[in-house]
Formats: C-alpha cells, sequence, structure tokens
C-alpha cells in the first residue's frame, strides 16, 4: 500500500507534461488583462477568482469595452457550460466526499485536471474516493498556481 501523499505525487507528476501549454496562454491572459488597464492585482485577481481561460480573455473584452455586467455573466456561463457535463461524469467518482471538498474540485477543474482525472479513474476502478481526490487535486492545484503566476 503506497503512502497518501504518493497519490498527490502521482496527481502532479501527469499534470507536468501539460504545463507547457498553460503558460503562455496565461500570459496572454495577463497581457490582454495589461492592455485593458486592468492593472496588476485586478489581472491577477480575475485569474484568481474567474480561472477560466477563454472566459477571462472574453469577460477582459467586453469589461474593456463597457459591456453591460450581464451580457459579461452571460458570456462567461455559455463558455463554460462545459464544465457541467464534465462535472456530471466525475460526479460518481466523488459521491462520497464533503460538499466543500466537491466546491474545491470544481474550483480547480480544467481541461486538462479533468482529462487526467476520468482517464485515470476510468483505467482503475480499484481506486479508492480518497485516493481520486488527492490524484485530482494533485494536479489541479499544480495548474491552478502556475495559471495564476503565468498571469
Amino acid at each position: 500500500m503506497k503512502p497518501a501523499t504518493g497519490d498527490y505525487v502521482e496527481g502532479i507528476r501527469v499534470m507536468l507534461p501539460l504545463l507547457p501549454g498553460a503558460v503562455p496562454f496565461g500570459m496572454i491572459a495577463g497581457a490582454v488583462a495589461a492592455e485593458a488597464k486592468f492593472g496588476a492585482a485586478a489581472g491577477i485577481g480575475q485569474s484568481i477568482v474567474i480561472y477560466a481561460g477563454a472566459a477571462q480573455l472574453a469577460s477582459t473584452q467586453l469589461i474593456a469595452d463597457a459591456a453591460p455586467a450581464l451580457i459579461v455573466v452571460l458570456t462567461g456561463l455559455i463558455i463554460n457550460l462545459r464544465f457541467a457535463m464534465y462535472s456530471a461524469s466525475l460526479a460518481p467518482h466523488f459521491a462520497e466526499v464533503s460538499s466543500a471538498k466537491r466546491s474545491l474540485l470544481a474550483y480547480v477543474m480544467t481541461d486538462q485536471s479533468y482529462a487526467l482525472g476520468i482517464t485515470r479513474f476510468s483505467r482503475d476502478n480499484a481506486m479508492s474516493t480518497a485516493a481520486k481526490f488527492r490524484f485530482y487535486i494533485g494536479g489541479a492545484i499544480l495548474m491552478w498556481a502556475v495559471w495564476i503566476a503565468a498571469t
């Protein structure tokens, strides 16, 4: 039996090859925020609060163009609808996880973390719910930190 930290480390390990693709996208999000005169704190804050690349780019441009708040919010929701499908397919794997932990999982969900998680969980039926959580959160938190740093 491997130690619990091994699941976190495995999640981090499988996420590492995907980080080089996220860094330039995060830098673009930061540059777009700077171009829109958001300022460094607002640009980084947007990455922390929204944490959704395409939605960030769209909302930044809409805000810079003085679009109504409802349009900004609806645009972000429409762009991120795919996360509802991702969540539905991950739900059985995290049914036993507390609502606080499920909220954290939802917050750090990206296309990359979803793909790595669902692939691993589909392949390893014996993996416990706790191990799944540790694996998923290990990689997802790494991606989150890199995204914010790249902004």
